[in-house]
């Protein structure tokens, strides 16, 4: 719910909810499945100056309770347990609106991944003893910055451009391969037309680079293998994103 607070200024508030649909985290014997969801809340607000415009929001901290299925031996069996914390957000951005045609803005996120900080998998098998599964992580709170523009090429059509830096939150000392977080730069393109009758489509494409990273652990694995020799290796990822869509104005 969104309220105006004098002729520049409004504020929101909202819930949100988390549905995690397929939660999968195997080890060298045991296959964990599951799903679950969560409940957290967001607050944010807006003003406008002018040509400037200032925004700022945060979401909050979130824990989506997940149950599921461990396969053993080729046999199944109920009772798997977990709970997935998701990070706080917060963020504040700026924009300015250089002339009828062309704006910029830029941002600053800050996540609040150190709540990542072990993962306990626990096994409530009647009759079946298999040990809680423990996964260390310790990761860190992070910084995004991102620099986005726009620019009205006609009446009906809009051309945006946007640039981001996102560090990597996953410490050497705790890294997974599950994951393979690292520092990472995206690029992206889109546009959006009008169609008339409160028609209008959207299209984008983001292309995102990881920096390329390597481990070098000495560290030997034991029941935890995060950060041990046993993710020894070099790791590159790139990632292609598109997206399209459709929206009508009553």
């Amino acid at each position: 719910m969104a309220f105006k607070v004098g002729s520049s200024t409004a504020v929101a508030v909202g819930i949100d909810y988390y549905w995690a649909r397929k939660i999968a985290f195997d080890t060298a014997s045991l296959q964990n499945k599951g799903d679950g969801d969560g409940w957290g809340w967001n607050i944010s607000a807006s003003h406008l100056n002018g040509p400037w415009s200032f925004g700022a929001s945060f979401r909050s901290h979130a824990e989506a309770d997940i149950s599921g299925s461990t396969t053993a031996g080729g046999l199944t069996f109920g009772g798997t347990r977990t709970t997935l914390d998701i990070p706080w957000r917060a963020q504040i951005g700026v924009r300015y609106q250089v002339n009828p045609e062309l704006a910029v803005e830029a941002d600053v996120t800050r996540t609040g991944w150190s709540s990542f900080d072990i993962l306990r998998i626990s096994h409530n098998h009647p009759g079946v003893p298999i040990n809680p599964i423990v996964s260390e992580n310790h990761w860190k709170d992070v910084n995004a910055y991102r620099l986005g523009a726009t620019y009205q090429l006609t009446s009906d059509t809009e051309l945006r451009f946007g640039y981001s830096f996102d560090k990597g939150a996953m410490p050497d000392a705790y890294f997974s391969a599950r994951t393979a977080d690292a520092d990472r730069n995206l690029f992206s393109i889109g546009i959006g037309r009008q169609l008339g009758d409160g028609l209008a489509i959207e299209a984008g494409y983001m292309y995102v680079k990881f920096k390329d990273r390597s481990l070098r652990s000495t560290t030997l694995p034991t029941t935890d293998p995060n950060g041990t020799l046993a993710y020894n290796g070099n790791y590159k990822t790139t990632v292609h994103l598109f997206g399209a869509g459709l929206s009508k104005r009553f």
